[in-house]
């Protein structure tokens, strides 16, 4: 049988290391009105539509991991280089490194709203990340 939660923290282990994490590209959407995207490596579904199943089925072969720092300095970069109010993470499933994601969530400026794209099973297997 299919365990979600047991393949989260597998691929736990390939795309965070320490508070660092895999993302595979940064770049502007035309999504929500026009939105700076981080699109991060590794999920914890098998979905056969998934339009990031090229990453998701092969999270080892990405190999740049980065800081929060470096993920909110490269959204910060794209919006005010594109005049986006609007960050997100999106393309795999970014609950996963939870302490990854949330000094992400510390470091995002006040003046952007924030969207984070997810499956939602890992906010409700543990509501700690709700807190």
């Amino acid at each position: 049988m299919f365990d979600p939660i047991k393949l989260a923290k597998e691929t736990e282990k390939i795309v965070c290391k320490d508070d660092k994490r895999k993302y595979y590209r940064f770049r502007p959407a035309p999504y929500y009105g026009g939105i700076a995207t981080a699109d991060c490596v590794g999920c914890n579904l098998h979905c056969i539509f998934c339009w990031a199943w090229n990453v998701v089925s092969a999270p080892a072969k990405m190999d740049t991991f980065y800081s929060p720092k470096e993920v909110v300095d490269k959204l910060t970069s794209i919006a005010k280089k594109k005049g986006l109010s609007q960050l997100r993470i999106s393309g795999n499933e970014p609950t996963l490194c939870k302490n990854h994601l949330l000094k992400v969530l510390e470091l995002i400026p006040s003046s952007y709203r924030f969207i984070l794209e997810t499956n939602g099973l890992l906010i409700g297997y543990n509501r700690t990340y709700a807190i």
